[in-house]
């Protein structure tokens, strides 16, 4: 049975004043968490981002960091209707759609099996929650109505349908901004069942704090790490938070002596519970490996099998040379995209230490790094 997951992120969020399925939370953006769901479920046989196409280096990359480079991403429409056809459309030969709300991070396992075999005996189904409370049908500002609360339940993501029928409302010109009532006005009776207790779009702010407070809600770990080298006055290229400055002296050094990556290293694998990062550069270096940031990407690595996220990062840097507030925002920009955080999360100080240290005197280089980091709980 070919199973599609047709995953729509290309929203503009209007309502919630941003994209707020790229809001990050905990260090990874709110599509990641169903994303990652659905991933681990292997009940999808071809994965489909649906994204505006500005956006898809930027996922490219991020899916790459993840391990997931087998997602596909293809570019959204101007409406719901248009980019779920999108997204179905790069799995021609598929028999069934699933269709998710990047913006509904809190799907389970349980309820995508759930959804699917419902689908499987109607022809298509959702997830969605009964009404709670007294719905009134209001016409003008007035009531005309109390409706039967017990007979309303209000939908939400993922819906499930053959992907035939998309086909044919797709040739008869329906269009709907949910995807089950498509296969209602083809006929086809579709089947609900209870999603699970935190699983609704997130649409607001006000949703969104909500969201953060989910996730976000276990204490934060942090963690200090420190290196320092001597600079190498013979030589040239500086390497520091992963960039080459041309015009600085190198660092004395096994590797190419970046003490902001390595200071980085030592606090992420103090809160993991390692040793210090010679225990993984060392290693690296007797496979001809001497680049900090390829340092940093297996300790990423070791951190994500952890279930551990990065949220925030600070650098305190002491030395006569380079002077660091006019690259600052250099720096920033390339640690965002190694360490696939936001720009403003990363924080960058630094002290001449005038004369009284050795790195004052300009004869090298101090830096201390702090991390903010969170663990990743299933649901």
């Amino acid at each position: 049975m070919s199973i599609t997951l047709v995953l729509l992120a290309a929203g503009k969020g209007s309502r919630a004043g941003s994209q707020k399925q790229y809001e990050m939370i905990a260090g990874y953006p709110i599509f990641w968490y169903s994303l990652k769901t659905f991933m681990e479920s292997g009940m999808a046989s071809r994965v489909v981002l649906v994204a505006e196409k500005k956006d898809h280096k930027k996922l490219k990359n991020l899916l790459t960091i993840w391990g997931w480079d087998e997602v596909v991403l293809v570019e959204g429409g101007e409406t719901r209707a248009e980019s779920v056809a999108r997204g179905a459309a790069a799995a021609p030969a598929s028999e069934w759609l699933i269709i998710h709300n990047a913006a509904n991070p809190f799907v389970t396992k349980e309820e995508i099996k759930e959804v699917l075999a419902a689908a499987q005996q109607s022809g298509a189904a959702c997830v969605g929650h009964p009404a709670v409370d007294t719905l009134k049908k209001v016409e003008h500002g007035l009531i005309v109505e109390t409706i039967d609360r017990n007979t309303v339940w209000q939908a939400q993501t993922p819906q499930v349908l053959r992907a035939n029928l998309l086909k044919e409302a797709e040739q008869k010109n329906l269009a709907s901004t949910d995807d089950v009532h498509l296969a209602e006005m083809l006929g086809v009776i579709p089947t609900i069942v209870s999603a699970s207790q935190h699983n609704q779009k997130i649409t607001t702010r006000k949703d969104l704090e909500w969201a953060r407070f989910l996730i976000e809600g276990s204490q934060s770990v942090h963690g200090i790490g420190m290196d320092s080298h001597r600079f190498e006055e013979e030589k040239k290229g500086l390497a520091l938070g992963g960039l080459t400055l041309e015009n600085e002296p190198a660092m004395v050094a096994n590797s190419d002596g970046d003490v902001m990556l390595h200071a980085l290293g030592n606090a992420i694998l103090q809160v993991l519970g390692e040793k210090s990062l010679s225990s993984v550069a060392d290693q690296m270096r007797e496979e001809g490996i001497t680049s900090s940031t390829a340092y940093i990407e297996e300790i990423l690595q070791l951190m994500r099998s952890k279930k551990m996220a990065l949220t925030q990062v600070g650098f305190q840097l002491e030395g006569a040379r380079p002077k660091i507030d006019p690259i600052a925002d250099e720096l920033k920009e390339n640690l965002s995209k190694i360490l696939a955080l936001p720009i403003e999360k990363i924080g960058i100080t630094a002290t001449t230490g005038e004369d009284l240290t050795a790195f004052g005197r300009g004869e090298g280089l101090q830096c201390f790094a702090s991390v903010t980091m969170l663990r990743h709980v299933d649901r």
